[in-house]
C-alpha cells in the first residue's frame, strides 16, 4: 500500500502533521486491501485546496474541495471518501456496483 501527504506552499503545524496521519491511518484501514492512498493540501490565495484519492482494484474513491481551514480540509475530505468507501462495502455485492465512486 502506498500512501502519500502532501502540503504546497506552506509550512505544516505539528498538529496538521499529527492529523494527516492519523486521516492516513483511518483511511486505510477502512480502504480495500492493496490501495493506494494520496492526499494533498496546497494554501491558494483564498485559503486552502484538497485532493484525496483512493485507487485500489475494487474502485476509485476521491474528492477534491476547498476551505479556509486546513484542518476542517481534510477532515471533509476524509469524510467524503470515507462515506464513498462505506457505500461501496455495503453494495459490493451488489453487480451494478460502479467501478468508480464519486459522491
Amino acid at each position: 500500500m502506498h500512501k502519500s501527504f502532501k502540503f504546497e506552499n506552506f509550512e505544516p503545524s505539528s498538529d496538521l502533521k499529527d492529523l494527516a496521519q492519523s486521516t492516513l491511518k483511518n483511511i486505510k484501514a477502512m480502504a480495500p486491501s492493496g490501495s493506494s492512498i494520496e492526499i494533498v493540501v496546497e494554501k491558494t490565495r483564498n485559503g486552502f485546496e484538497g485532493f484525496l484519492n483512493v485507487n485500489s482494484f475494487q474502485g476509485k474513491f476521491w474528492d477534491k474541495m476547498s476551505n479556509s481551514s486546513e484542518l476542517d480540509l481534510i477532515l471533509e475530505l476524509a469524510n467524503s471518501v470515507n462515506k464513498q468507501i462505506s457505500n461501496w462495502k455495503l453494495s459490493r455485492f451488489n453487480p451494478t456496483t460502479s467501478k468508480e465512486v464519486h459522491v
